[in-house]
């Protein structure tokens, strides 16, 4: 009887030894498989962090995340290692977690970030894209130093490049190509602006001497030159007879002041010679009277105020001539036409026919609604 006993005895405690070691392994197991589980959703919070550049966006929250990932990995690593019923895999859990969260909340700062960078990016690029449009269509038209334009240039090809990486959505190098190209455009673009604006505070000037010539245009012709618009006119009985397309001096924005400056001068004027053949190296030439009474008087008060040099004189010899037709401005002061036009208006006016030369017809509020400072080739 005692044998039956210490025999079931023995049964049972191996039944509750199989029970608890079946118990402990079904814990490791379910332990292993949490672990595990933890581990992909943060690897998978991580890598959809990476995806959306959260590296670039949020790279001391996305750094924490890889950091807390890689500790949790190896705490698998570790434990795994160890006796299988000793395994203690919560500190790898809690770090996977923990990963996960600060993956996510990475993942969430830098789309903030780059939703605002990408907002940033447009409203730059909209600013941008007006200043170059309005400096190509009425700055880049009047003479700018060379390292305006050239500052320009460059800015406009990085303003390119900036519009080219946005659309791939690489938001944050857009934003620094913009930045960068707005350090080029804007001086250039308020340059010119400044320059053109300055420019039309004669225009009340202008207004006056077209009046003027309009109304001595009921008693014969007159010619009158729009500089902006590159246009020589004939006036005749209040009305524009005939229209020929000008260049002028290659630094045409504002009054000559004195010989050398390749401007055009301004005012009112009279022929005083037609030179023709032999007479003139420009097939036909209209000898105006520059310098006028008034162009004498600025140029001695430019030379009192250091205006311009003492050694300066004021020049002479502006004409209205032939051999234009090249499509850019390229004289040193003078008006030209081209050799067909010279023998149309050549008949038309006499010595002291009157010469108008003003910057402009049309004030500039009315020029800035078309979309262009009018082309040469405009009618």
């Amino acid at each position: 009887m005692k044998k039956i006993w210490i025999s079931g005895a023995g049964i049972v405690l191996t039944v509750v030894i199989a029970l608890f070691v079946y118990a402990k392994v079904q814990i490791q197991k379910s332990a292993r498989e949490k672990t595990a589980s933890a581990l992909r959703s943060a690897g998978d919070a991580i890598s959809k962090a990476r995806l959306r550049h959260a590296f670039v966006y949020a790279p001391e929250l996305f750094k924490e995340g890889e950091k807390l990932y890689n500790s949790a990995m190896q705490k698998w690593k570790d434990e795994n290692s160890r006796w299988y019923f000793s395994r203690d895999f919560d500190n790898a859990i809690q770090l996977a977690n923990n990963a996960e969260k600060k993956a996510n909340y990475a993942l969430k700062k830098a789309g903030e970030y780059r939703n605002k960078i990408q907002k940033d990016l447009e409203k730059l690029l909209e600013e941008l894209s007006r200043k170059v449009k309005d400096f190509e269509a009425f700055y880049s038209v009047i003479p700018l130093p060379t390292e305006v334009r050239s500052n320009f240039a460059k800015g406009r090809l990085l303003f390119s490049e900036s519009k080219r990486i946005g659309e791939k959505g690489e938001f944050r190098l857009a934003l620094k190509k913009a930045k960068d190209a707005e350090l080029l455009i804007s001086p250039a673009y308020h340059f010119g602006k400044d320059k053109l604006y300055t420019y039309f505070n004669s225009f009340l000037k202008w207004e006056k001497l077209n009046n003027d010539a309009f109304r001595l245009s009921h008693s014969g012709r007159v010619i009158m030159v729009d500089k902006i618009a590159r246009r020589c006119y004939i006036y005749k009985n209040g009305k524009v007879a005939q229209t020929f397309i000008a260049e002028l001096g290659e630094n045409w924005v504002g009054t000559k002041n004195k010989q050398g400056d390749k401007s055009t001068p301004e005012g009112k004027y009279y022929i005083t010679k037609k030179l023709k053949g032999s007479q003139t190296i420009y097939y036909k030439a209209l000898l105006i009277n520059y310098p006028n009474d008034e162009d004498k008087e600025r140029f001695s008060k430019n030379k009192v105020s250091g205006a311009i040099p003492q050694s300066a004189k004021i020049g002479n010899l502006i004409e209205i001539h032939g051999g234009g037709g090249r499509g850019t401005d390229w004289t040193e002061g003078c008006v030209a036409l081209t050799d067909n036009d010279m023998d149309k208006i050549f008949p038309l006016v006499e010595v002291g026919t009157p010469v108008f030369i003003v910057g402009s017809l049309v004030p500039l509020e009315k020029l800035k609604t078309r979309d262009t400072l009018k082309s040469r080739n405009d009618e």
